[in-house]
């Protein structure tokens, strides 16, 4: 017939540190913490700061080499011609989703998709507003979405009374 043990012997570990030595290890870990985690905010938002108008096309586009160096809202034309030109990827959106407006010297573009399913509903929304250069003729903006899913929104510059035809 077999016995079963209804005690068992546990060690006790002897712990050197006091109360407050734990306590101050724990608040010395959660600040080494926190300041790791604020360097890595600081990075994360200096990395967007940079790459707010440089966009990563599909690997295939014909434009990557353009769209990469774009680093200003300003290119020249062929003809030498200053034109505000600014992209905003928005490939993963129908071009029924799209919105684009200008108000108050204000480039505003939003898309939203939305998928439902009987168990749950995904709602996906990309905007971006860019401040339209007061020599910039508000009235010639065009909007072109490539087959990459690529709009680009630019016009020229107004002509000064000092410009010669």
């Amino acid at each position: 017939m077999a016995r079963f043990r209804s005690e068992l012997h546990v060690p006790v570990k002897r712990d050197e540190m006091t109360f407050q030595d734990r306590q101050v290890k724990s608040w010395e870990d959660m600040e080494v913490r926190m300041s790791n985690r604020r360097k890595e905010w600081d990075e994360e938002f200096e990395r967007l700061r940079k790459d707010f108008f440089k966009l990563k096309p599909a690997e295939n586009s014909s434009n990557v080499d353009k769209i990469e160096h774009l680093n200003t809202a300003y290119e020249a034309d062929p003809f030498g011609n200053q034109r505000f030109s600014v992209r905003f990827d928005v490939s993963e959106f129908r071009p029924e989703e799209i919105q684009v407006k200008v108000q108050d010297n204000k480039l505003t573009v939003n898309a939203r998709h939305e998928d439902k399913s009987p168990k749950s509903s995904v709602t996906k929304e990309y905007s971006r507003q860019v401040d339209i250069p007061s020599n910039v003729d508000q009235e010639k903006l065009q909007c072109l979405l490539s087959k990459d899913g690529i709009l680009t929104v630019d016009g020229p510059g107004q002509r000064s009374t000092n410009d010669t035809k």
